[in-house]
């Protein structure tokens, strides 16, 4: 059904602006999904990239037309061999091109990174990890302190955040690595 609907009236001091113009206009980031898991004492899992010297969370890049959560679900199926949903969102993260802890001779246009929760791993869950040995080294269960000091500092902080925000049962807003608004506090 190709139905002509009227095209609304600009705004006064509006530039008339084609599709194309607009399209342009518009920011364009990257999208990442990670997850959060810890284990029954509260440690939180990293695992280590092949390609980084640092340590992330579980998650990766968002594909085309895919949402973040489907794309947190997949890496954790591709990362870990787990089949799961994402929980809960506990945090958001914009990291903006030029940001210091952005490699300076990558094509940075910024990030947007979404933080799912995803529960406590068991011990049968642990030993059904699965990493591909392409893709990721180890995995380690570490205290936040730990977890921390081997993650790159922006990245240690959204880390940090979206832990404090499930333990307080909140969502943690970031951007450059610092709290939008107040940071949560852990309950």
């Amino acid at each position: 059904m190709n139905e002509s609907r009227p095209v609304p009236e600009r705004a006064p001091g509006q530039p008339r602006m084609t599709q194309a113009e607009y399209a342009r206009s518009r920011h364009a980031v990257w999208l990442g999904a990670s997850v959060l898991f810890t284990d029954v004492l509260g440690r939180v899992l990293l695992v280590k990239p092949v390609y980084r010297r640092q340590w992330l969370l579980p998650g990766g890049g968002v594909e085309s037309g895919e949402s973040p959560a489907e794309a947190a679900a997949r890496e954790v199926a591709e990362e870990l061999g787990l089949v799961r949903r994402p929980g809960r969102l506990l945090a958001t993260h914009f990291l903006p091109p030029g940001h210091p802890d952005v490699a300076r001779d990558l094509p940075f246009p910024g990030e947007i990174q979404y933080v799912y929760d995803g529960g406590v791993l068991t011990a049968p869950d642990i030993a059904a990890l699965r990493l591909p040995p392409d893709e990721l080294a180890d995995f380690a269960f570490l205290d936040a302190a730990g977890a921390a000091a081997r993650m790159i500092p922006v990245d240690a902080g959204t880390m940090t955040a979206a832990l404090r925000a499930r333990l307080s049962g909140t969502t943690a807003d970031l951007a450059s690595g610092r709290h939008v608004g107040e940071a949560p506090t852990a309950g």
